[in-house]
């Protein structure tokens, strides 16, 4: 006994009669989850001698939408999580839905730097930023 094969035919008459509904009318498209971009990254610097800072701490400030899962939404926590530079200066936040945000980078010793930055649908965006020397003084 041969084993038996579906034709195209068969299999797009079952594809169809799967996409329609039980009214018998072809079920409406889904709409696609919220686009997920890359996020902010960059690298943040020293005035003037363009060495890396390590350990800047970077906030998100306004964050509006986190999204932990591909595709899926997490409401935004109260207060924005700090991220902090590796030893090259470089950062990245996790993936974050189109729109603008406000950037602050501080370090103890330096002057910190409030950047607002968008991120679009297409791509992540970049905000590097050079942290000035704070001047102290020491009574």
């Amino acid at each position: 006994m041969k084993p038996m094969r579906a034709s195209r035919f068969a299999l797009a008459l079952v594809m169809e009669v799967s996409a329609t509904c039980s009214t018998g009318q072809p079920m409406p498209p889904q709409k696609p989850s919220p686009k997920v971009v890359g996020g902010i990254s960059g690298v943040v610097t020293e005035h003037g001698s363009g060495k890396p800072i390590i350990r800047a701490m970077v906030l998100v400030l306004d964050v509006q939408q986190l999204v932990t899962s591909p595709g899926i939404p997490q409401p935004a926590q109260e207060l924005p999580l700090p991220l902090y530079t590796d030893s090259t200066g470089h950062y990245a936040t996790g993936p974050l839905l189109p729109g603008t945000y406000t950037v602050r980078i501080l370090m103890i010793g330096y002057t910190a730097v409030t950047s607002q930055v968008v991120v679009r649908d297409s791509t992540g965006a970049s905000l590097d930023a050079e942290l000035r020397l704070d001047k102290i003084k020491i009574e």
